[in-house]
């Protein structure tokens, strides 16, 4: 599993979940009108909230990790490209596929 994904990364996983959970029932409120709210319009976009903050955690991580590299350009295509884009992809894919299944055998 750790030649997919960092294994520090590993933590957003339940995360993620947790935070899609949480974003849900906010985005179903209809007594409230908040700009979140008429940004994202229906619940069918948390997909892409999670992967925006995968992405976002995991670009962060990417530049205190640091894996050896001096510094300059190559951190930061390390940090963005590989670790963020990369790594926080397969962590919000992993995330949003444990709770689909979880749920579906729920049934």
């Amino acid at each position: 599993m750790d030649k997919y994904i960092l294994p520090q990364l590993l933590i957003l996983v339940p995360f993620l979940i947790g935070l899609g959970k949480v974003i849900k029932p906010y985005l179903l409120d209809t007594a409230t009108d908040t700009l979140i709210k008429r940004v994202f319009k229906s619940t069918s976009r948390i997909p892409y909230i999670l992967w925006g903050v995968s992405v976002m955690v995991s670009t962060a991580y990417g530049f205190i990790y640091n894996s050896g590299y001096a510094g300059g350009l190559d951190k930061a295509i390390f940090a963005v490209l590989i670790v963020g884009i990369l790594h926080g992809s397969v962590v919000a894919w992993t995330a949003m596929g444990i709770y689909d299944t979880a749920k579906a055998s729920k049934v």
